[in-house]
């Protein structure tokens, strides 16, 4: 069976697979709302691609709903894999079918937006020279950024990172835009409240360990075994193998937030931001240098290191001023930097601002 859509980046009408209304943020069926979407000649709107192999953290989800409901412009975001994690998504394209589609939409698109892979086939194999925003994250920038950036320089893409410690790889910083990743604040703060803590109640420390060696993991649990011999009532949470809105409510749950011992601040340091806890979380002295230049006086967060992160919990747990300015400065932060309305405004000005590239990369 077939589902006719019409107007989902242009004015024509796109046969697509059925299973292409079973999508995580919602149903194929309410994609007509926002058309008939102009056609390509009309230079007030972009048409606008945003593609991932799996969107982390739900950037391309939530910039997708966020255009289309507050900008001029339209956009569809498409994955091509799913994980343990389960991010919503807007349509996740798996067979070939699912292949060519996205291969039409990246021929009709003004803007591709995407997450970290260069070596989709459907943007390999087009004709033409889209506006080309790509946008890094994490690991595999760090491993493989002295292969990338030539190739990305002179094919003329525009480049992001989501992390200040991101951009140190680089021979040329100056190339690289930081773009906070999303985070929907008031769909957060609504469905996952802090639970309020119980006088005999412990002390709960979340962390998102994911990858433990990334993470430092060992280390936080021997210094909550540490501050569990000095008497303290604390218990580490880990958030492991969860699906995305499990995490949340389990950081919901939770008194403070330890990030990494090796990394900037992920979404899940500004997610417990939102919820309203305080973040500890190490990060680079470049890193820490551009977070100077935001708050000269004071971070959002508890900077630690490995000889720290004990200390620093301690005084976060029996220091009850202390932990309520953390948490104000945190939230403060996040709804000034990284709620889903500012951020959808600074990258819409960002694909607007960016020209077609010079060429594709083919590799």
């Amino acid at each position: 069976m077939k589902v006719i859509v019409r107007g989902i980046l242009d004015a024509k009408s796109q046969v697509i697979p059925s299973n292409a209304r079973n999508q995580g943020g919602g149903v194929w069926a309410e994609l007509p709302l926002l058309s008939p979407v102009r056609p390509r000649s009309d230079g007030d709107r972009l048409s606008i691609l945003l593609l991932s192999y799996w969107d982390l953290c739900e950037i391309h989800y939530q910039l997708q709903q966020d255009i289309n409901a507050t900008t001029p412009h339209r956009a569809i975001s498409i994955v091509h894999g799913d994980n343990w994690i389960h991010y919503r998504y807007n349509y996740l394209a798996t067979n070939e079918t699912d292949m060519a589609f996205t291969t039409q939409l990246a021929s009709e698109a003004d803007v591709i937006h995407i997450n970290e892979y260069h070596n989709y086939r459907q943007i390999r194999t087009l004709a033409g020279h889209p506006r080309m925003v790509v946008h890094h994250h994490g690991v595999e920038y760090r491993k493989n950024w002295k292969f990338l950036e030539p190739l990305e320089l002179d094919a003329g893409y525009t480049r992001l990172v989501s992390t200040f410690d991101l951009l140190e790889y680089s021979e040329c910083p100056e190339t690289l835009l930081w773009l906070p990743s999303p985070i929907r604040i008031n769909e957060i703060q609504r469905m996952f409240p802090h639970r309020p803590k119980g006088l005999k109640a412990p002390w709960r420390i979340a962390h998102a360990a994911t990858i433990r060696a990334n993470k430092g993991t060992d280390r936080f649990l021997t210094a909550c075994a540490s501050l569990q011999t000095k008497g303290l009532n604390i218990e580490p949470i880990l958030i492991e193998n969860r699906q995305h809105a499990e995490s949340l409510w389990m950081m919901s749950q939770c008194d403070v937030y330890f990030g990494s011992l090796f990394f900037d601040l992920g979404a899940a340091s500004y997610e417990a931001m939102a919820i309203g806890i305080p973040v500890l979380c190490y990060t680079s002295d470049y890193a820490l240098m551009e977070w100077r230049k935001l708050y000269p006086r004071a971070l959002p967060f508890q900077y630690v290191t490995a000889d720290t992160l004990e200390a620093e919990l301690e005084r976060m747990i029996v220091d009850a001023n202390h932990w309520a300015t953390m948490a104000a400065r945190g939230e403060k932060h996040v709804k000034k930097y990284h709620d889903t309305k500012v951020v959808t405004k600074h990258v819409v000005s960002i694909y607007e601002a960016t020209v077609p590239c010079k060429e594709l990369i083919k590799r």
